[in-house]
């Protein structure tokens, strides 16, 4: 529902409705206003994503994570960070990993970069909506950390680094600096925590 534009509408609907003798008394330059009301449209609202009433952070999606059986919390905190800016451009209602919707699940569509062979091409995806951040991660390590229909998950990685790696050659992402992007956010994190 465009609520700007309702209200815009109904204040329109209402100066019409009073004297425009008396209106140009108290407001002189009413037909100027009254034109440039018309022209200038309220911004478009995207409605099919949105926040929680607070901010999800970086230690939030770690405890999360922890929370969700992942070996390498920092890990899936950093996926959060970079996957969607840290919270402020979830790819659909708390969805912070760009994760796909399936054709029977509630979603939205957006642009999204997608590398093919090497090359970075924009196309189209439905992604999917989560109920929380929290369902959003329990899906997260569920399917690309545990163990899931056949595929080994990242857990099961020796170190850090290695799970990073593994989420690009499973398939995760197809960026191929993908695993360098995610060391870039959580390295300094481990360091700062002497090594954690």
């Amino acid at each position: 529902m465009d609520i700007l534009g309702g209200v815009s509408r109904k204040a329109t609907q209402i100066y019409d409705h009073l004297d425009k003798k008396i209106l140009n008394d108290i407001l002189p330059d009413y037909q100027n206003n009254q034109a440039q009301a018309s022209v200038a449209a309220p911004p478009p609202v995207n409605t099919a994503i949105t926040k929680q009433d607070g901010p999800v952070t970086y230690e939030m999606m770690r405890d999360y994570a922890e929370q969700a059986g992942a070996r390498y919390p920092h890990l899936a905190a950093a996926q959060f960070q970079l996957e969607s800016g840290g919270g402020e451009s979830p790819s659909g209602r708390y969805n912070y990993f760009g994760v796909k919707a399936g054709d029977n699940e509630p979603g939205v569509y957006l642009p999204t970069t997608e590398y093919r062979n090497g090359v970075p091409e924009t196309e189209d995806a439905k992604f999917k909506h989560y109920d929380s951040p929290q369902a959003s991660m329990n899906e997260l390590v569920d399917r690309w950390y545990k163990n899931y229909e056949g595929y080994t998950g990242v857990n099961a990685q020796p170190t850090i680094d290695a799970a990073a790696k593994d989420l690009y050659a499973q398939s995760f992402a197809t960026d191929p600096n993908y695993a360098t992007k995610l060391k870039d956010i959580y390295a300094p994190k481990l360091a700062s925590l002497g090594g954690q």
